[in-house]
C-alpha cells in the first residue's frame, strides 16, 4: 500500500484555442506544483431547549486554484508565464550599453562598428576611484575636434567614438541604440496568441504507485514577477473550471500495476 505522495513528472501543459483543431503542447518544468482547494458551507439551524444548534449542513462550494512555481526559466517558459506566444518583430531599435576605457595615449578613440548616426551615442565617465570627476561628456555636432568634456561620433570610416586628450585612461559607459531584424519578442506586436486557456495533465508521485491528475481546462488568473535579484520563480495561477460533462474540475487515475512513465 503507498504511504507516501510526493512530487509530480511530466507535465503536460495544452493551450486550448476556440476554433483550433490541434490544441498546442507547451512543454515547461514547474519546481512547486500546488492544487489548492477552497470551500464554503451551508448551515441549516434548529432551536432545541432554547439552544441554537445546527439541524443540518453541507458544502455550498468547493473552488480550486493551480499554483506554479518555474525557475526553469526557459524561452517557452517565460511565454506560458507571461501567458502569451513570442511573435516575429520584423525590424526594431533596441538600446544597447557598452564599457570602454579612452586609449592613453592619441588616437583618444574608442572603435565601435555599431555606430552608424553622428548623434547615435551618450557618453558617461564612470568613477573608478582613480580618474578624475564622473559625469556626461556633451556630444560634439559638427566639424572640430572635441574639447575638454566633449566627445564626437566620427562615422567616416567604421565607427568611432573620439575624445579630448584630457579624458586620456577614462573609463566610460556608453549608450547605443542598434537596429536588430527579425527577433522573437514577446509583448511587442500588436496581435499576439494568448495563453490563458489551458489543459493539464501530469504524474503524481507515490512511494509504490503512480497517479495521472487530469485537469480538463483552467484559466490564467495572474501574472508572474521577474526578481532578477536572484533565481527568478516565475509563479502563475489557473482557476480550474468544471466543464460540462464533468463533476469535478479535476480527476485522479490510479494507473495500473504495470505503468511505466
Amino acid at each position: 500500500m503507498s504511504q507516501i505522495l510526493s512530487g509530480f513528472g511530466r507535465p503536460d501543459f495544452t493551450a486550448l484555442f476556440p476554433g483550433a483543431t490541434l490544441p498546442k503542447f507547451l512543454h515547461v518544468e514547474p519546481l512547486e506544483f500546488s492544487l489548492e482547494a477552497t470551500s464554503s458551507k451551508l448551515q441549516a439551524k434548529k432551536y432545541v431547549d432554547g439552544v441554537k444548534t445546527i439541524a443540518a449542513s453541507r458544502i455550498g462550494e468547493f473552488l480550486y486554484t493551480l499554483k506554479l512555481g518555474i525557475e526553469a526559466a526557459s524561452w517557452t517558459s517565460m511565454q506560458f508565464a507571461l501567458g502569451e506566444l513570442a511573435g516575429t518583430t520584423a525590424s526594431v531599435n533596441l538600446p544597447e550599453v557598452r564599457y570602454a576605457t579612452v586609449p592613453l595615449v592619441t588616437p583618444f578613440e574608442i572603435a565601435d562598428t555599431d555606430l552608424v548616426a553622428a548623434t547615435g551615442a551618450q557618453v558617461f565617465v564612470a568613477d573608478s576611484g582613480t580618474w578624475g570627476e564622473e559625469g556626461a561628456l556633451t556630444l560634439l555636432v559638427g566639424a572640430g575636434a572635441p574639447a575638454t568634456g566633449q566627445f564626437k561620433v566620427d562615422i567616416s570610416g567604421t565607427g568611432k567614438l573620439v575624445f579630448n586628450a584630457a579624458q586620456a585612461g577614462a573609463p566610460i559607459a556608453y549608450r547605443i541604440v542598434k537596429t536588430y531584424t527579425s527577433l522573437a519578442s514577446i509583448g511587442q506586436e500588436q496581435v499576439a496568441t494568448l495563453l490563458d486557456s489551458m489543459s493539464f495533465s501530469g504524474i503524481a508521485y507515490s512511494d509504490k504507485e503512480y497517479y495521472k491528475i487530469i485537469i480538463p481546462k483552467m484559466q490564467r488568473v495572474s501574472v508572474p514577477s521577474l526578481n532578477l535579484s536572484d533565481v527568478t520563480k516565475l509563479e502563475v495561477e489557473f482557476d480550474l473550471q468544471t466543464p460540462q460533462g464533468y463533476r469535478k474540475p479535476f480527476q485522479i487515475f490510479k494507473m495500473p500495476s504495470s505503468y511505466t512513465p
